[in-house]
């Protein structure tokens, strides 16, 4: 038996190990294997350079918030760049803000002391403070915030404590600069949909067959002479995940969950996933021996239970993000190919090498060679509680997942929702207006069509007396786009810094009054399925109130006070009539 085993390795990925800490300064060795260049690493760099060169004093607000890489990058900055270590001085509100008798908005403003209105003129200092935005907010929002007006003014002027703000352009001042995290992902948009680059190269850290990654290293040493390396599933993940296709589906799924379920996921929080879907939380505690002990006796339904496949979906309460995942597993999915598919898989006893073997991506896997084993399951079924029925379930059940995972060209799996709402995302970010034609087209039929209204002739729904289903009232309400008269320039290419909700303007027609709707995922969802007739139930209305109570407040500026239809629901089906004023006289008219 091996001294140590290849889990204590990856435990090092624990957002509770000691290498999560990052310290300025202490750049550790892990550190250095696991960091990834993003693009807020050059913007930072940048500005550190050039504060530098322009010998003056200068506040560099690093900000963003808890766990998203703020010290992590300064701290790989310093351990790189040793000019910059003796040029600037750094202050970490984060870790910085604990004196016993002093609030933490007390330690910020003797900190920044030498920024406030009556001594920043004459500051020579660089400063870099690492802020959380919340920190930063209710600083300049104090009582102290008084004497730092010029601050004050710079975060405004540029809207660094404001969301959805496209294409932000710096409003300099010699005496501050900015970074935020807030506005970096960790995916990038271009015209050929997500990019999972950065998530993808931090895996890579893990994964990577080289020479200087302790994680293989340490693999290929501890596992080669464990006595339960032929079935020991955290082996297996280790070995599914360094393929590049699982890498690829991975980094797919986790994006795919940014925006569907707005997770905020950072850096830390992406390297403690990585450990959760290589080790099933029930091997988590055990000691090496009893962990060995445990493998030993798994059956086959554990052994799968246990695998990355699926982990990632049947493993809520692990993590938020294995909670949103959750939402998104392929077993889930319901329609009719989906039901189909199942029905010719469960015609195939233990489909192991019609199906099985064609998706994974591993050769003498324990699972396939168990399948392909007669003898070996009559024994498994003889000695367990398991039966032929439970273990064909679970076997197709894996087999959804791996082949969703690895990247399947299926189009069981494919959301045309998603890819649209992604496309339309992008071209929003791009300033490019002239191709959301259509999403303004699609979001005002459906708000027309909300209250069950079967036509998208600018009939909007309105309450009138005591609600009852004979009767229904309408009013004409025109929506149109309103086009910005600012020619904005029109991006191209990758964007790493965008807004993760598309904002629409409609203005009324002949009001001027506006409507503004931030639009993401789910909402856009909801309102192609209004557009296709679909009626929202009361949850779902609950769940998008901001913007049930945006149409209903505009209801005030249609032409009811004009014009009014109402529609009698009769035996042989809808009767029509209009009810108009016009020179102080009435008008009651049945329309054909």
């Amino acid at each position: 038996m091996a001294e140590t085993c290849f889990l204590d390795e990856l435990k090092k990925l624990k957002i509770s190990s000691k290498e999560a800490v990052d310290h300025i300064g202490d750049f550790s060795e892990f550190n250095q294997h696991m960091h990834v260049e993003r693009e807020i690493e050059k913007e930072l760099k940048d500005i550190l350079d050039e504060a530098i060169h322009a010998s003056m004093g200068r506040l560099i607000l690093v900000c963003g918030s808890a766990g998203d890489g703020k010290s992590h990058l300064l701290s790989y900055l310093l351990y790189k760049y040793k000019e910059f270590n003796d040029a600037i001085e750094v202050h970490n509100d984060a870790t910085e803000s604990f004196a016993p008798k002093k609030t933490s908005l007390e330690t910020l403003k003797e900190e920044l002391e030498d920024y406030n209105d009556e001594n920043i003129d004459s500051c020579e200092t660089i400063k870099v403070l690492l802020i959380n935005l919340g920190t930063l907010t209710n600083f300049i929002d104090s009582e102290y915030g008084e004497k730092f007006s010029r601050l004050k003014a710079y975060i405004e002027n540029n809207q660094i404590l404001m969301a959805d703000v496209v294409n932000k352009i710096e409003i300099k001042d010699n005496k501050f600069s900015y970074v935020n995290f807030a506005d970096y992902h960790m995916f990038s948009l271009s015209d050929e949909g997500v990019g999972y680059e950065y998530i993808y190269k931090l895996m890579d850290k893990v994964f990577a067959k080289a020479e200087n990654n302790r994680f293989y290293t340490q693999y290929r040493e501890k596992c080669s002479i464990c006595h339960v390396r032929k079935r020991c599933p955290i082996k297996e993940n280790f070995e599914l995940l360094s393929t590049d296709e699982v890498r690829v589906g991975v980094s797919s799924k986790l994006i795919e969950i940014m925006i569907k379920e707005k997770v905020s996921i950072t850096t830390r929080a992406i390297m403690n996933f990585i450990y959760d879907i290589i080790v099933h939380p029930d091997f988590n505690s055990l000691t090496r021996e009893k962990f060995l002990k445990k493998i030993d006796k798994l059956n086959i339904i554990e052994y799968m239970d246990a695998l990355t496949a699926n982990i990632m979906f049947t493993n809520k309460d692990s993590s938020r993000i294995l909670k949103a995942l959750g939402n998104v597993d392929p077993v889930l999915c319901s329609n009719e190919d989906m039901d189909d598919l199942i029905n010719k898989l469960n015609r195939e006893p233990y489909f192991a090498r019609k199906y099985l073997e064609k998706v994974y991506p591993l050769d003498n896997t324990y699972i396939v060679d168990v399948l392909n084993d007669e003898i070996e399951l009559k024994r498994i079924f003889t000695n367990s509680k398991i039966n032929r029925q439970q273990l064909q379930k679970w076997l197709i059940n894996h087999y959804l997942r791996l082949d969703y995972l690895c990247g399947s060209h299926n189009e069981l799996y494919k959301d045309h929702v998603y890819s649209e709402f992604i496309k339309y995302l992008y071209v929003f970010n791009t300033n490019n207006i002239t191709e959301l034609g259509d999403l303004y087209d699609l979001v005002s039929e459906a708000i027309y069509k909300l209250d069950n209204v079967k036509s998208s002739d600018s009939n909007i729904r309105i309450n009138m007396g005591k609600s009852q289903n004979r009767f229904k009232t309408y009013e004409k309400l025109y929506l149109e786009c309103e086009e910005d008269e600012l020619e904005n320039k029109v991006l191209t290419g990758r964007l790493d810094k965008f807004v993760s909700n598309i904002i629409l303007d409609f203005v009324i027609k002949n009001k001027g009054d506006r409507l503004t709707i931030k639009l993401d995922y789910k909402l856009y969802k909801l309102l192609t399925k209004v557009r296709q007739g679909y009626i929202p139930k009361k949850k779902e209305r609950s769940d998008f109130i901001s913007f049930i109570d945006s149409i209903e407040k505009i209801k005030n500026y249609g032409e009811q006070n004009k014009e009014i239809y109402i529609k009698e629901n009769i035996a042989d089906g809808v009767e029509t009539f209009k009810f108009t004023k016009k020179f102080g006289k009435y008008k009651f008219e049945v329309i054909k």
